[in-house]
């Protein structure tokens, strides 16, 4: 259903930022859905922001970004590691194998 009606909520003076935050906006944008009316967050500020995208809820809850559309992503970079060389190995002269195989030489 598309509306054209939007109730905007200021949150920039929240203060206390945790999933309860997120649970209780989520609710409310789900019961302003139903009533046919969009909700849309205003002043949300960069920790908000981070924690209602972590979430994964941005886009439901109505929430611009505070930082214009600057979207980090993780991306993997590849370990620089040395070439390894061979290793070579050396025997105890007492060790009874190595006897063995010195003498197939």
């Amino acid at each position: 259903m598309r509306t054209d009606r939007v109730l905007e909520l200021d949150v920039g003076g929240m203060t206390r930022l945790d999933l309860s935050t997120v649970d209780h906006l989520c609710r409310m944008a789900f019961h302003a859905r139903r009533l046919g009316v969009r909700l849309r967050l205003r002043g949300v500020s960069p920790q908000l922001h981070d924690l209602l995208d972590l979430a994964g809820v941005c886009d439901a809850c109505g929430c611009d970004s505070p930082r214009g559309d600057l979207r980090l992503e993780a991306q993997r970079q590849p370990e620089k590691r040395k070439e390894l060389l061979r290793v070579e190995e050396e025997g105890d002269p007492r060790d009874a194998s190595i006897g063995e195989l010195q003498d197939l030489e």
